[in-house]
């Protein structure tokens, strides 16, 4: 590309000339082919189930429904992954409850990101057995878990998601067994609200974790049980600040409250 020509503007309080670029319609229009080819590079998961079993970017091209019990929509069973949502949105349509995650990231992979979509309906929305996961920008609507980190999810980052009508985010953790952790798990910036109450009641946990060294920072959870709770006959351990809790029975159990919480 060219050196785009420079021009220049005068300040009227001052005579020093301020150089200024402009840009021209051709490396406009190359900038937004470029972006354009970028969006273009993902591999589209058009039909559910689906498995994915190799490295790349994968995205949705259109809403998805899925009503096959007991199998998830999308298994990612490879390294190395990005699942793309784009906006789309995926939903359970069977006739009975799911019983299985929308999106299932398998044991033994590591470095997966599940991001900017909408999951509704399902009895999980996301889990992850691999480490490194992470949930970004993510709505999920009326399932009766958000998120669910298993054994090998170490090191998993959930963010900036908005989980409403059900269980929020859930830790597991086998503390005293030697098989893979699920410890420094951050689940940080979300907005977690439960599902009707019942005879004014909540039965729904916001964030209930069952690993160590959990971080827990800047959540917002309203109408729960319990807001964030550490449990301990798992030996669960971690720190959490500058989350909110409103009409939630029990703000917080367990754990270590470094400040900032209300």
């Amino acid at each position: 590309m060219s050196q785009l020509p420079a021009i220049t503007h005068r300040l009227s309080t001052s005579s020093a000339a301020i150089p200024v670029r402009r840009l021209t319609a051709a490396p406009l229009a190359a900038m937004l082919l470029f972006a354009g080819a970028c969006q273009a590079q993902c591999t589209a998961v058009t039909a559910v189930p689906a498995v994915v079993s190799a490295s790349g970017v994968y995205c949705l091209t259109a809403n998805l429904s899925h009503a096959s019990v007991h199998v998830p929509a999308i298994s990612v069973a490879a390294s190395g992954v990005v699942l793309d949502f784009q906006g789309y949105r995926l939903k359970w349509n069977g006739s009975v409850t799911s019983g299985n995650a929308a999106v299932s990231a398998q044991a033994g992979h590591s470095n997966i990101v599940i991001r900017n979509g909408l999951i509704s309906g399902f009895t999980t929305g996301i889990e992850t057995y691999a480490a490194g996961t992470i949930v970004e920008d993510m709505r999920m609507n009326n399932n009766d878990l958000g998120v669910l980190v298993r054994s090998g999810g170490q090191s998993s980052i959930v963010r900036r998601n908005h989980i409403r009508l059900g269980n929020g985010i859930q830790v597991e953790g086998s503390n005293t067994s030697p098989a893979p952790e699920t410890g420094s798990v951050r689940i940080i910036d979300n907005d977690i609200f439960g599902p009707e109450l019942v005879q004014g009641v909540s039965n729904a946990n916001g964030i209930f974790i069952q690993s160590k060294n959990a971080f827990v920072v800047g959540n917002r959870l309203g109408r729960l049980y319990s807001g964030i709770w550490f449990d301990l006959l798992r030996q669960a351990s971690g720190k959490y600040r500058d989350n909110i809790t409103v009409n939630v029975t029990l703000p917080y159990t367990g754990g270590n409250d470094v400040g900032n919480n209300d």
